[in-house]
């Protein structure tokens, strides 16, 4: 990921952030010992992760209150998890590097708990 040049190269930079963060709320998950369904969405991983370090007060209620938002699906301007699905999945929209890195601001600190 830091390598990939997400100006020429977003779909790829999209699909690997998507793994990336889903292998790292799995592997979380799992060491936590949380019973999550095998059909869990991204998005509710993403919540139950920030749920798990917030109530521990390993991640700050502001950061808490901030990544939640930005995990609504109904954000016009801001990127979602759920756009970068969909610049996955299909062919007819396209990731922007911007929402990449915008993606990566907004997950950086859940992150940055998980590999710590």
């Amino acid at each position: 990921l830091q390598v990939l040049n997400a100006n020429t190269h977003p779909t790829a930079g999209a699909m690997l952030l998507r793994l990336f963060v889903e292998a790292s709320l799995d592997h979380c998950l799992a060491q936590l010992a949380v019973n999550i369904p095998v059909d869990t969405t991204l998005v509710e991983k993403l919540q139950a992760t920030a749920k798990v370090f917030s109530a521990t007060g390993a991640l700050k209620e502001s950061a808490y209150v901030y990544m939640y938002e930005n995990l609504q699906a109904d954000k016009v301007l801001l990127p979602t998890v759920s756009q970068l699905n969909t610049s996955i999945y299909s062919q007819a929209a396209a990731p922007l590097a911007a929402d990449l890195r915008r993606h990566w601001d907004n997950l950086q600190a859940i992150l940055h708990l998980i590999w710590s």
